[in-house]
């Protein structure tokens, strides 16, 4: 509760306003910036460091698209499809690798028949 109220300090600050909405639409990038960072949504895998990388990768990515003037909409569409390739990658790797194990196994299997 403590990190928190802390939290709500810096943001307050950060923007020189408060209200209670002021945290509103920031779900897409949190959700990204965890996924990013390699924690897993089931619970019980990740590590502190790559989330901590991924809030700096998804911060510069956010900043510097604002320097080139892209819109609000389009840099959500980014973010969104970076969550997109985040959620996919680790489950087409869990298949591509359990296909190959498979194959190799149905490899062992048929030389040890000959």
């Amino acid at each position: 509760m403590t990190l928190y109220f802390g939290l709500s300090i810096f943001l307050t600050s950060r923007m020189s306003s408060t209200r209670p909405n002021i945290a509103l639409m920031y779900e897409l990038d949190i959700i990204s910036m965890v996924v990013l960072g390699g924690i897993s949504t089931s619970g019980g895998k990740g590590r502190i460091s790559g989330a901590i990388i991924s809030i700096f990768i998804v911060g510069l990515l956010k900043y510097g698209l604002g320097l080139v003037n892209i819109s609000s909409q389009v840099l959500m569409i980014i973010i969104g499809l970076l969550l997109v390739i985040s959620v996919m990658t680790p489950h087409i790797a869990g298949k591509l690798k359990e296909k190959k194990r498979q194959q190799l196994l149905h490899a062992k299997l048929s030389s040890a028949n000959k």
